[in-house]
């Protein structure tokens, strides 16, 4: 058989261009309007001359890469975290916090100007914490596939490899003081290679971790791991069984995190709660101040999770219902009423996702509702919301995208966005969360 000799294709070379950056948006990433099409570029910031590879282009946008800063802009900074260009954790480090927030505000005019048709946004003063050291939950990989050179860390931002890492700035600094002693520890486990990952949590009583094997591990495995969290004073628990948890050391049930002034939230780890405690207790102090309630208000707590706005709201109003489609979210939410001696609230569990979501028996009473959603947002919700019921909504959002569109069909429902605030919860990162209050348009 004669084989035939075919020269390897040549790779075709991306286009390398010369963008002066306009703007950030909601995003995070460098927006460069004057080029045709428009191009997105991570890791610029406004006024910022660049040298950018195209890695897509299409009809109306493209998407470029960072190559070299020519001209700087003055909020430029070096990066606190020596793991910053490889760790996906945090994204926008190159900036001053101070500099970065106004700019995340910025964007978020700029989207809402554009998709709700307003001239003036009516912002109030963000909510902002500490830059660094304020995540008081993550979970850490661990990679034990070479026994001599154990992983743990982080995922990496280019790949899914475990990123080892040493310290991270923006965990708590209880949390990140074990990094090492963790280090440490992970070659004498015999079951290591079973271990997928170590849930972290620093509540307002102590520091938990929650160890999660894929196979059961041995007497001695176990004596180990409690004698660790004995000599730290911390609370060890093994979760061998997807959301089933043993406690070695110290009492699970005692764990819980603070909501409002009043409020305690006992949590598993594998509960969602807000990772920034500074700013999480500003949100709730906010939420009452705008909303206000008095003795004659029955509220509507929509995507509850364990009760983080309900039960601290509760004592404002007549009663409240707090409705979630989690049902382990719902159990911790109605136990944590009882540990709280909160009688005036309840809590179920509905799919909110339902076009007829909001005929929930005892709905029909309430005259005021506070929206929590995941980033997919609360569409099916609002398009159910009828001015004639609902004298206030307090939306919270972790995704500009998915509020603005929700906010632009409750205007078309004849509500009013009147307040807006953003909610430094991630600093470091291109992620923006917000509160608004709507009201019946007047």
């Amino acid at each position: 058989m004669v084989s035939i000799f075919k020269a390897p294709k040549k790779q075709k070379q991306r286009k390398k261009l010369i963008l002066t950056i306009d703007r950030l948006d909601h995003e995070g990433r460098g927006v460069c309007r004057h080029h045709n099409p428009i191009v997105f570029v991570p890791q610029t910031l406004p006024g910022e001359r660049c040298e950018v590879e195209v890695k897509t282009s299409g009809r109306n946008f493209s998407q470029g890469s960072l190559i070299k800063i020519l001209d700087k802009n003055e909020h430029r900074i070096e990066p606190n975290c020596r793991y910053f260009e490889l760790c996906g954790g945090c994204q926008t480090q190159y900036s001053d916090a101070e500099y970065m927030l106004s700019q995340k505000q910025s964007a978020l005019s700029s989207l809402f100007q554009k998709q709700l048709g307003v001239n003036i946004v009516p912002w109030q003063p963000p909510l902002i914490g500490d830059n660094w050291h304020y995540r008081r939950k993550a979970r850490l990989a661990v990679d034990a596939q070479n026994i001599k050179a154990i992983k743990l860390g982080f995922r990496s931002e280019n790949n899914n490899a475990v990123l080892d890492i040493n310290d991270c700035p923006v965990l708590d600094k209880s949390l990140n003081m074990l990094l090492p002693e963790l280090k440490q520890l992970l070659p004498k486990i015999v079951g290591l290679k079973h271990l997928g990952h170590i849930g972290m949590l620093r509540g307002n009583n102590g520091v938990q971790l929650a160890f999660r094997f894929t196979k059961d591990i041995n007497k001695l495995d176990r004596e180990l791991l409690r004698g660790f969290a004995d000599r730290l004073d911390l609370e060890l628990v093994l979760e061998i069984h997807k959301n089933q948890f043993e406690t070695l050391s110290k009492a699970n049930e005692n764990m819980y995190i603070a909501s409002g002034s009043k409020t305690k939230l006992y949590c598993e780890p594998n509960d969602f709660i807000q990772v920034n405690d500074k700013v999480n207790q500003q949100m709730v102090a906010q939420a009452s101040d705008w909303l206000s309630l008095g003795e004659e208000d029955i509220l509507a707590d929509l995507f509850c999770g364990i009760g983080n706005f309900s039960l601290a709201l509760a004592d404002g109003c007549c009663r409240a219902i707090g409705l979630e489609g989690i049902a382990t979210m719902v159990d911790r939410a109605s136990r944590n009423a009882q540990l709280n001696a909160v009688e005036n609230v309840a809590f179920d569990c509905i799919d909110l996702n339902q076009a007829n979501s909001l005929k929930y028996e005892g709905i029909n009473q309430c005259n005021v509702m506070v929206l929590d959603p995941s980033r997919a947002g609360a569409k099916e919700v609002v398009e159910q919301v009828n001015p004639l019921q609902w004298k206030k909504i307090l939306y919270v959002s972790c995704h500009a995208g998915t509020f603005a569109r929700d906010a632009k069909i409750m205007q078309s429902k004849g509500f009013e966005m009147v307040k807006v605030s953003v909610l430094d919860m991630f600093p470091q990162t291109s992620h923006i969360e917000l509160m608004a209050l709507f009201l019946p348009a007047r």
